[in-house]
């Protein structure tokens, strides 16, 4: 009895952990610079969990948006390419335009 609730534990960790990591795996990191849009507002390296609710609208505006968004793992392997990077800074004014932002 005591070995078999035992199991069970086990097994309702193992679900959580992986649950854990699934969120993980979702989360994602904005690397434009600081922008503002009736859409979107986000500073330079926001960390979301998910992406926006209104994520189809906006890559419906522009489809370059879907660019400016990255997982946590290619953030921390790349994070100094991108620090340096002027295309994204090019592209964030690119895509602020086309949502409608100033």
């Amino acid at each position: 009895m005591a070995k078999a609730k035992q199991i069970q534990e086990d097994e309702e960790i193992k679900v959580e952990i992986k649950e854990k990591n699934e969120v993980k795996s979702k989360a994602i990191v904005y690397i434009g610079t600081n922008i503002k849009t009736p859409y979107i507002v986000l500073n330079r390296f926001t960390t979301l969990l998910d992406k926006p609710k209104n994520w189809d609208d906006m890559v419906k505006k522009s489809e370059d948006v879907e660019k400016l968004f990255v997982s946590i793992d290619y953030f921390s392997k790349n994070l100094q390419q991108i620090k340096t990077s002027h295309y994204y800074k090019e592209l964030t004014k690119k895509v602020q335009k086309e949502l409608g932002g100033n």
